[in-house]
Order: C-alpha cells, then sequence, then structure tokens
C-alpha cells in the first residue's frame, strides 16, 4: 500500500513535472515566437536603417558632389576674376603710364604758363567698374557662405550617419546577442524536452513492468528465501525511486529557479535597457543642443567678424575711392589747365602767323593789281593819243580802274566779314556780271554793224580802173573807221579780260566755302543743297561763257563740288569706305573724316556713315600721322585771287631755313616738325 502510495505520488510527481514541462515549452515556444517577431522588426528595422544609410549616402554623394561643382565653378569663376583683375591691372598701369607722360607735359606747360583757378567737376568714369567689381565681390561671398553652409550641411550630414552607423551596430549586436539567446533556449528547450520524453517513457516501462510484477497476497506465493530478495529488490527499487524523486524534484527546483532568475534577467535588462536608450536619448538631446548652440554662437561670430571686415573694407574703399577721385580730379584740373594754355598758345601763334601771311598777301595783291592796272592805263593812254574815241575808251578805262581799285578796297574790307556779307557780294557780282555781258554784246553788235556798214560802202563803190586823184574825205573816213574797229576790238580784250576776272573773282568767293563747309552749323543736308543749287547755277554760267573765259577754275573747284556732293548723298549709312573713296577721289581722308563726324541732317533727319566706315577713316589717319610724324592741319582751299606763278616771279626767293625760329618755338613741343625739317634740310 505504501509502494503504491510511493508510485502514486511519483506518478503525480511525473504528471505535474511533465505538465510544468509542457507548460515550459509552451512558454518556450511563445518566447520563441515572440523572439522571432523581435528578430523580424529588428531585420525590419535593419533594413529601414540600411535604406536610410543608403538614401544618406546617396544624398552625401550629391552633396560632395554639388560641393565638387560648387567648388569648380568657384574656381572657375575666380580664374576668370583673377584675369580680369590682371586685365583691369594692366589696363590701370598703361593709364597710369599715359597719366604719367600728360603728367610731365602739363608740368612743362604749367611751369610756362600763369595757373588756371576755374574749377571743373569731374565725373568719377570708373565708379560703374568699381561698382561691377563689387557687386562681383559680394556674389562671390554669399556663393562663399553657400559653400560653408553646404559644407556645414555636409558635416552634420556626416555626422548623423555615423551616429546611424553606430546605432546600427548596436541593433546589429544586439540583434545578434538576442539570436545567440534564442539559439542557446531552443537548444536547452530541446534538451530538456528529449530528457522529458525519456524520462516518461521509462516512468511509463516500469508502471507496466510493477503492474506485471505486483505481488499480491492471494495470488503470488512467496517461497522461501525469496523475502529478502523481493526486499533488497524493494529497497533497490525504492532507492532508485528516492533518487529519480530527488533528481527531478532538483531539477524542477533548479528549472524554477532559472525561471524566476530568467524573468527577473529579463526585467533587469528591459529595465536596463529602457535606462540606457534614456541615458541615450538625454546624450543625444544633449548632443544636438550643444551643436545647434555652437551653431549659434560659431554664427554670431562670424558675422560679427564679417559685418568688421565689411565696415573696415568700406572704410577703406570709401578712403581709397575719395582718394582715385581727388587724384583724378586735380589731374583733370591740371590736364585742362595745360589744354587751354596749350589751346591758347597755339591759337595765338596761329593767329599771328595767319595775320601775317594776309597782310604779305594784300601787299602783294596791291602790288600786283596796280601793277597790271598803270600797265593797262599805260597801253590805253598809247592807244587813244589821236582819237577822240579812244579818248572815250580811256575815260571808261578810267573809271574801270577806279571801279577795280575801289572793288580792291572794298575787297580788303568784306575779307573779314566774308561770312557775313558773302550773299550780298554774290548778288552785286552777279548784277556786275549781267551788265558786262550786255556791253559785251551791245560791243559785238556795234562791232557786226560797222562791218556790216564797211562791206556796204566797199560793195556800193564803183569800180575804177584808171588811176584817178584820191579824195582826203575818204582816206578820213576810212582811218576813222579803221581807228574805231581798233577801238572796238580794244574794248573787247577789254572786257573779255574783265570778264576773266569776274570769273575768277567769283571762284576765290567761292574758295572759303570749304572752311565754312567743315563748320559744325553749315556741314548739313540743307546747307549742302543750297551750295550745290548755286553751284549748279555757277556751272551753267561756265558753260554759256566757253572754257576762253573760265578757264580752268571750275576744275579747280572739284573739292568743294565732291564734298558738297557728299553732304547731299542718300543712304550714307549704307555706303562703304571703298565705295566713299572711288565716289569721291579728291577728298582725303582727313577731309572725309570731319565731315563724316560733323555731318548733321536738320531736313529729314538721315544719319551719317556707318561707325565701322569712321573707324576705320580714323584707323588710317592715325596710321597716316604715324607716317608723317606732322600735327599740322591740311590747308582746305586758297582764298589768294590772283595766280601763284605771277607771285612767285614778282617776289624774291627767301629761304625758310635761314629764318632763325623763336625761342618759345624751340622750346614748345607741338613745333617739332619745324625742328625736324631744320634738321632734314641745313642752310
Amino acid at each position: 500500500m505504501h509502494q503504491d502510495m510511493v508510485l502514486l505520488t511519483l506518478l503525480n510527481f511525473e504528471l505535474e513535472a511533465a505538465k510544468d514541462l509542457r507548460k515550459a515549452l509552451s512558454e518556450a515556444e511563445a518566447r520563441n515566437l515572440e523572439l522571432a517577431t523581435e528578430l523580424e522588426t529588428v531585420t525590419r528595422k535593419l533594413d529601414q536603417l540600411q535604406e536610410s544609410a543608403a538614401r544618406d549616402t546617396g544624398a552625401l554623394r550629391e552633396a560632395k558632389e554639388k560641393q565638387q561643382e560648387l567648388e569648380e565653378a568657384k574656381t572657375q569663376e575666380y580664374a576668370k576674376q583673377q584675369e580680369a583683375l590682371q586685365a583691369m591691372r594692366l589696363q590701370v598701369e598703361e593709364a597710369n603710364a599715359a597719366v604719367v607722360r600728360e603728367r610731365e607735359a602739363a608740368r612743362k606747360a604749367i611751369e610756362e604758363a600763369p595757373p588756371v583757378i576755374k574749377e571743373i567737376p569731374v565725373l568719377v568714369e570708373d565708379t560703374e567698374k568699381i561698382n561691377s567689381l563689387t557687386s562681383e565681390v559680394e556674389a562671390l561671398k554669399t556663393e562663399r557662405q553657400a559653400a560653408e553652409h553646404l559644407k556645414k550641411a555636409f558635416s552634420e550630414a556626416e555626422a548623423r550617419n555615423s551616429e546611424l552607423a553606430t546605432e546600427l551596430e548596436n541593433a546589429s549586436r544586439k540583434a545578434d546577442q538576442l539570436q545567440e539567446s534564442a539559439a542557446r533556449d531552443t537548444k536547452a528547450l530541446t534538451e530538456a524536452k528529449d530528457k522529458l520524453e525519456e524520462r516518461v517513457e521509462e516512468v511509463t516501462w516500469r508502471l507496466q513492468l510493477e503492474k506485471r510484477q505486483r505481488l499480491g497476497k492471494t495470488k503470488v506465493f512467496l517461497r522461501a528465501g525469496q523475502m529478502a530478495e523481493l526486499d533488497a529488490r524493494r529497497a533497490e527499487v525504492l532507492g532508485n525511486a528516492a533518487r529519480r524523486i530527488q533528481r527531478q524534484s532538483r531539477t524542477f527546483i533548479a528549472c524554477k529557479e532559472f525561471r524566476a532568475l530568467r524573468g527577473a534577467a529579463i526585467v533587469l535588462q528591459s529595465n536596463c535597457r529602457g535606462k540606457l536608450a534614456c541615458n541615450l536619448y538625454e546624450e543625444m538631446r544633449r548632443q544636438a543642443a550643444a551643436v545647434k548652440i555652437q551653431k549659434i554662437f560659431r554664427r554670431h561670430i562670424a558675422r560679427e567678424s564679417y559685418l568688421r571686415i565689411r565696415h573696415s573694407t568700406i572704410t577703406v574703399q570709401t578712403a581709397l575711392r575719395g582718394m582715385v577721385a581727388r587724384n583724378e580730379f586735380r589731374f583733370r584740373k591740371q590736364m585742362k589747365a595745360a589744354t587751354i594754355i596749350q589751346a591758347r598758345l597755339r591759337s595765338h601763334l596761329t593767329h599771328s602767323y595767319y595775320k601775317q601771311l594776309q597782310k604779305a598777301a594784300l601787299s602783294t595783291q596791291c602790288g600786283w593789281r596796280s601793277r597790271v592796272a598803270r600797265k593797262e592805263l599805260r597801253t590805253l593812254n598809247m592807244a587813244a593819243r589821236d582819237t577822240g574815241a579812244l579818248r572815250e575808251a580811256k575815260d571808261k578805262l578810267e573809271k574801270r580802274v577806279e571801279e577795280l581799285t575801289w572793288r580792291l578796297q572794298l575787297e580788303k574790307r568784306q575779307r573779314s566779314e566774308l561770312e557775313e556779307a558773302k550773299t550780298q557780294e554774290y548778288a552785286k557780282q552777279q548784277e556786275a556780271l549781267q551788265a558786262m555781258r550786255l556791253q559785251v554784246e551791245e560791243a559785238n553788235a556795234a562791232v557786226v554793224r560797222e562791218r556790216e556798214a564797211a562791206k556796204k560802202a566797199i560793195e556800193e563803190a564803183p569800180p575804177v580802173i584808171k588811176e584817178i586823184p584820191v579824195l582826203v574825205e575818204d582816206t578820213e573816213k576810212i582811218n576813222s573807221l579803221t581807228s574805231e574797229l581798233e577801238a572796238l576790238k580794244a574794248e573787247r580784250q577789254a572786257a573779255e579780260h574783265l570778264i576773266k576776272e569776274a570769273f575768277m573773282y567769283y571762284f576765290n568767293v567761292l574758295e572759303p566755302l570749304w572752311g565754312v563747309i567743315l563748320r559744325r552749323e553749315c556741314c548739313s543736308f540743307s546747307y549742302g543743297e543750297y551750295v550745290k543749287a548755286g553751284l549748279a547755277e555757277l556751272e551753267q554760267w561756265c558753260i554759256e561763257a566757253t572754257d576762253e573765259f573760265a578757264g580752268s577754275a571750275w576744275d579747280e573747284l572739284r573739292h568743294i563740288r565732291q564734298a558738297v556732293d557728299f553732304l547731299v548723298i542718300h543712304q550714307k549709312p549704307k555706303l562703304s569706305l571703298d565705295e566713299i573713296t572711288r565716289l569721291f577721289p579728291v577728298l582725303t581722308i582727313r577731309q572725309l573724316f570731319r565731315i563724316s563726324t560733323k555731318y548733321w541732317d536738320n531736313k529729314y533727319g538721315t544719319h551719317s556713315v556707318s561707325s565701322d566706315v569712321i573707324e576705320k577713316i580714323r584707323v588710317m589717319m592715325t596710321e597716316d600721322s604715324d607716317e608723317s610724324g606732322s600735327f599740322l592741319l591740311e590747308d582746305d582751299s586758297s582764298i589768294i585771287p590772283f595766280i601763284v606763278e605771277d607771285i612767285s616771279m614778282s617776289m624774291e626767293q627767301v629761304n625758310v631755313n635761314d629764318i632763325e625760329l623763336p625761342q618759345l618755338i624751340l622750346e614748345n613741343p607741338c613745333f617739332s616738325f619745324l625742328l625736324t625739317r631744320e634738321e632734314g634740310n641745313p642752310s
């Protein structure tokens, strides 16, 4: 009975142990499921972390590429700025060299001339360039700040990536630990399950064996000596059972203690991990706050440094610009003073030289005209000694000589007022020419009438074969007719001479039109039309008067005619330099440049030639001036109304190189061409 109770107790204990084992197995399976779920969650988190790390890596790569592109663009822009600054430095050096040269020339002129106190406002031309450079520097500064912000963002992204990599390593380490613990728990549970199954099988086998060997008072009869064997067997069975019970109880107690320790460890680990997570979160918060504080503080320090540098830069730039503006203003004042001094000196020298030439020309003209008038008067006196008709011609010629003398004096007075009274003089000369034409026509008609009368008298006279005494009256009549015919011929020659002189006078009056055309107010389309109409009328007179009276004077006005044609030609901007030189071959490059730059249209609003043509003309002028080395302007035309050969025949030959130049001209660099000519042709 006691044995049955022990067996039942053992069975109950085994059943409870089996239940506990099943419960432990179910708990272990549930724990395994939880661990598998946690493992999947951790794996998913790891994948997310890897994806975010990949995205961050791609973003970092893009940021690096963008930063590299910005650095390359910045390098290129910096190189361009360096090239522009180098070019500006070269220009500034050239300008400084030119300024130094001009200052030396101006200093020489200022030392010789009185100072000019007139102040002229100065416009700083380099302000726009300085402003453009300042804007470019500001743009570079903003790009530099953007690059610094990108660098900061890149460093922050790298720090964040390092933190994420650290967290990823920690998570992977924790996942490995969880996997190892789950593997260990699964292995322990498998071993416990195997042992429990073995134990259940053993217990079942023994129960069956004991059922078969159960002793009963009525069914089993003991033989002699079997009691001791049974007692030994029973003691052995009971000892084994006790040992198994102890082992199972110890196993149960150890398992229970293990479960308790595991639960406590899990709770402790959860608390520790939560505490560690809190500490990590707090540390991350502190680090983020520290980074933000450092960022704000560094930004504040950088802004204060930038403001200080900006203030100092603005102060330095203001001082430099003020100094440059003052230097430029002082230099322009000096240049203006030197220019005014040189202009006044040159105008004074040119005016004095012009007055000398004008005085010499007037005296030469007066002497030559008085000589010609005396010669004509002498010839007329010799021709008009014996006849009254010649006396009348003498009176007429004397009147004409007086008129020419009066005209010569009038011309002397009108030389200074030529531009104001040219229209009145033109009308007077036109009336005089018409009167001379009428006189010539009357003289020709009188000569024709006299010739016809002489022919009629000769035809009406009967032929006389024998010699008869000649009547004195017929001889006197023939002599008178002959003398009248000679007088008419002389009068016609005088009229032809007067017509030639009138044409020469008109052409000499037209010669100064070249200087008038080159003026700004007269170099216009309407003035060209006006002058062209007058030239057309003069050309008609020359055609009517034939080359016998006009001579080659019309060809001498080719430069004026071509200048007027250039003023009135249409579509000037479409003409090229080759076409202009082909259409107007007489005009020089300098004359074309002056007309092209001073042309204006007050009637139709047309424009002059194109800027390219003007630039080409300027280049050709520069080349011509470099080759010639002369600073004199070209002589536009001659205003002397007499033949140059006559003047050269009546004047003594004077060598210009024998004339000693004044000290003022020798010291002035503007008259260096005179020194060059004197050195080239020594006397």
